[in-house]
């Protein structure tokens, strides 16, 4: 008998296919999609949120693992980005701020109120030359003259271990609630202290609650802390660190060797009630002396000065009208320069929305003369939510890919098809409710193996194919369009979407 030769790789694969039939196929098709990396990430990527789901709502696993995960992420995002992290902040901590600038701002001009009814006053020359000799602005005087302010409570607190010395009160029953205050005041030092790179030597000075604030002066063995209601005069924190000196040199030893006992600091009070301080509103009389030549001259640069602001004032406040008109600007701060004409305006600004230099057009202003400062942030207006969501239903579906055998143009699987026309049906009800008219494109593409011709076939066929299911599927025709991808560079074998929205004439 002749010596049978050794059958080559490809009479074993022809063997196979013959045992194995369509299967072999089907084998085949399964390797390749198993060695390619891209189908992998593609299908590990649909099935990835819900698992994600799924173990978020039956265990808290998933949360424990990922929080220190999380936590790390953000410390490290706030450390490489510090403006991107408080641009994330800012949506939370601009309302605050907004309304803490508006508090200031009234508090501001009462003063200045008090102020200008005592504009001809023998007090206000009084006040310019405090200016002139000091060095100091008007305004700067005005404030310090005319503040009203008054310290309510005093706390001696034991800066080691926290505990309430002594304290004293315009209101006795105030009195009972010390020693809480005091714990709380020792609570937020210690929290600042702990969580932040606080410089050696430095100290908590001011705790701000509204027209109430806690000015706080520390020392090497106690801490001097006075409930201000209104705007106290920096002059007022001197006073503290005086008497907390005096009460430092008198009672260093009972300081250092405390224990608990509190009734070596009786005579401590005198320096406590020293700080009770306070400026009441006065009813200042006018100046008996009528001069009546400088009113008029006064009144006559008054009306010259009203006259050169008028026009520009009101370009102003036009502006400033149309940008709080416009959704998804919201204006932080305005100023107007006293003299030369120059704006400062700052504020969020969504990038959907109108742009302020367009507004400003309008509005007859020099754009030289206006500064404006816009930080971005994503408004919660109905109308850019609705196109924000429809833009990530379009990039949800342009993902979507409808897989095909090697040279059919049919699926014998047509459940994706079914998700996929579920999906297209969404979009164009919600891109109806928003005034959009949305059109989309059926890309198909093959395998670059092959005539270019017979690929080009290929993939138009594919595209119609797919087109014509999705209308038997209810997808209204005139939504759809058709194209093939012969770029080289297309997915292989299979069908993809592509949406593109466009606002509806006369929006």
């Amino acid at each position: 008998m002749a010596d049978r030769k050794p059958s080559s790789a490809e009479d074993y694969k022809r063997l196979r296919r013959i045992l194995l039939g369509r299967d072999f196929d089907e084998l085949e098709m399964l390797r390749a999609r198993l060695d390619e990396p891209e189908l992998r990430s593609e299908e590990t990527s649909r099935i990835l949120p819900r698992a994600v789901d799924l173990s978020a709502n039956s265990s808290t696993e998933l949360r424990r693992s990922m929080q220190p995960v999380v936590e790390e992420g953000l410390r490290t995002f706030g450390r490489r980005d510090p403006q991107g992290f408080s641009d994330v902040l800012f949506p939370v901590i601009g309302p605050a701020v907004r309304k803490a600038v508006a508090s200031s701002m009234q508090s501001l001009i009462d003063g200045l109120s008090r102020t200008l009814e005592q504009s001809l006053s023998l007090r206000s020359l009084k006040w310019r030359f405090d200016a002139l000799r000091t060095g100091k602005s008007y305004g700067e005087i005005v404030l310090l003259r005319s503040a009203l302010f008054r310290v309510e409570q005093v706390f001696l607190i034991h800066r080691d271990t926290g505990i309430l010395i002594e304290h004293r009160t315009l209101d006795p029953a105030s009195a009972r609630d010390a020693g809480l205050v005091s714990s709380m005041l020792t609570a937020i030092r210690d929290f600042v202290v702990d969580s932040f790179r606080v410089t050696s030597g430095d100290e908590l000075e001011t705790v701000q609650f509204g027209e109430l604030s806690i000015w706080i002066q520390g020392g090497p063995r106690a801490l001097l802390a006075c409930a201000v209601r209104g705007s106290a005069p920096s002059s007022l924190r001197e006073v503290m660190q005086e008497n907390l000196e005096r009460i430092h040199f008198t009672h260093y030893e009972a300081l250092e060797q405390f224990r608990g006992d509190i009734s070596r600091f009786t005579e401590t009070r005198q320096y406590l009630d020293a700080c009770m301080l306070g400026r009441a509103d006065e009813s200042i009389r006018p100046s008996t002396v009528r001069w009546k030549p400088l009113v008029a001259a006064s009144a006559i640069l008054l009306a010259a000065f009203l006259y050169w602001t008028w026009f520009d004032s009101g370009r102003w406040n036009l502006f400033l009208n149309r940008l709080s008109s416009e959704a998804g600007i919201t204006i932080t701060s305005a100023h107007r320069a006293f003299w030369g004409g120059q704006y400062r305006v700052t504020g969020l600004r969504d990038p959907l929305a109108a742009d302020p230099n367009a507004i400003l057009a309008g509005t007859g202003l020099n754009p030289a003369n206006v500064e404006q400062r816009w930080d971005a942030h994503l408004s919660l207006d109905p109308k850019f939510t609705a196109e924000r969501t429809l833009e990530e239903m379009e990039r949800d579906l342009s993902r979507t890919a409808l897989r095909f055998g090697a040279g059919r143009y049919e699926m014998d699987d047509e459940e994706d098809l079914e998700d996929a026309a579920s999906d297209i049906q969404k979009l164009l009800r919600f891109s109806e409710k928003t005034g959009h008219v949305v059109r989309i494109a059926v890309i198909g593409s093959a395998d670059p193996v092959g005539p270019p011709e017979t690929n080009r076939e290929l993939s138009r066929k594919r595209a119609e194919w797919v087109r014509q299911r999705l209308i038997q599927l209810q997808v209204p025709a005139a939504a759809l369009t058709e194209e093939a991808d012969v770029s080289g560079t297309a997915l292989r074998r299979r069908v993809t979407f592509r949406a593109k929205s466009d606002a509806r004439a006369g929006r």
